[in-house]
């Protein structure tokens, strides 16, 4: 039986290509366009796995991440982040936030810059979804 995978992108180009992907793989797919809406989407389809792009709009990916792994009940929750800020930017902005926030915050189960080739993103999706 296929999991629930929640896909949070701005772009609808990334949520539809991803979307095809992933219902490939014989899962079900939801789809959110901005941080304000990803946290209404994630109490109603409970998903198994966040692929989520740092640049949204009304609310940024690097809150929603923030809330995800603060929130007892949604911390569990995998996430693949997949964005075009480098791995390596998000990972710093990540150390300053540590030092200041006071629970600290994980790394993200996996991160895929953009444009990412379709084997390594089916690849990334079927490591959380077995």
């Amino acid at each position: 039986m296929g999991k629930n995978v929640l896909i949070v992108d701005s772009q609808p180009e990334v949520i539809e290509s991803a979307s095809a992907l992933i219902g490939k793989l014989g899962h079900q797919v939801y789809s959110s366009k901005d941080g304000e809406e990803a946290a209404v989407r994630i109490r109603q389809v409970n998903p198994d796995l966040i692929i989520l792009d740092l640049i949204l709009h009304r609310k940024s990916g690097i809150m929603v991440y923030m809330e995800l792994k603060t929130n007892e009940a949604w911390k569990k929750i995998p996430v693949i982040i997949h964005s075009k800020i480098k791995k390596k930017t998000f990972l710093r902005t990540l150390e300053e936030l540590n030092r200041f926030y006071p629970q600290p915050l994980p790394e993200p189960e996996a991160y895929l810059e953009k444009p990412c080739k379709p084997d390594p993103f089916t690849k990334a999706i079927q490591q959380f979804l077995r």
